[in-house]
């Protein structure tokens, strides 16, 4: 064991000079130690922090949704309940009555007027007093033209293919 060196025990406050180049290598490489891990750790520092930014917008963009969205339910909610007092309201005014009875006897008015015109085209030969049916007169004198016109077509068609 000649070549071997015997492992040295941490240096003492009772060393000589060689136990005092020993202590200085063992300061410096505890320096070296200390700096490296201060290094390490300050690279570890900016990827928390690096890590914890992201997270800190993650949750700010997820907070924001959510209140994005409470108050697009909020503003929907309120329109749905605009538009049924918008509507409740017109329909309990007098202004919907007028229009509503207004639309309706015209259009059933003039449909009845229109039904009775197209019976009477169609069947000609019923028996129904026209005078106590309340039909509009202008509507009954077009049909009596239009019936009058007919019967002229038909008669001149049938003189002219008689020599």
């Amino acid at each position: 064991m000649a070549g071997v060196r015997p492992l040295k025990t941490p240096p003492s406050c009772e060393s000589d000079q060689d136990d005092d180049k020993q202590g200085d290598l063992c300061g410096e490489t505890s320096i070296w130690r200390v700096s490296r891990n201060h290094r390490d750790c300050d690279g570890y520092g900016f990827l928390m922090e690096a890590r914890s930014s992201k997270i800190n917008s993650d949750l700010d963009k997820s907070e924001t949704t959510a209140r994005l969205e409470a108050k697009v339910a909020e503003l929907t909610s309120k329109l749905a309940l605009a538009k049924k007092l918008a509507i409740e309201e017109f329909k309990s005014s007098n202004n919907f009555k007028e229009v509503f009875t207004d639309s309706t006897v015209t259009y059933f008015g003039k449909g009845f007027e229109f039904y009775k015109r197209q019976l009477f085209h169609q069947y000609p030969n019923l028996d129904v007093d026209v005078a106590s049916m309340e039909m509009d007169a202008d509507l009954a004198k077009e049909e009596e033209a239009a019936r009058a016109g007919e019967k002229e077509e038909d008669s001149e068609g049938k003189a002219s293919l008689t020599p």
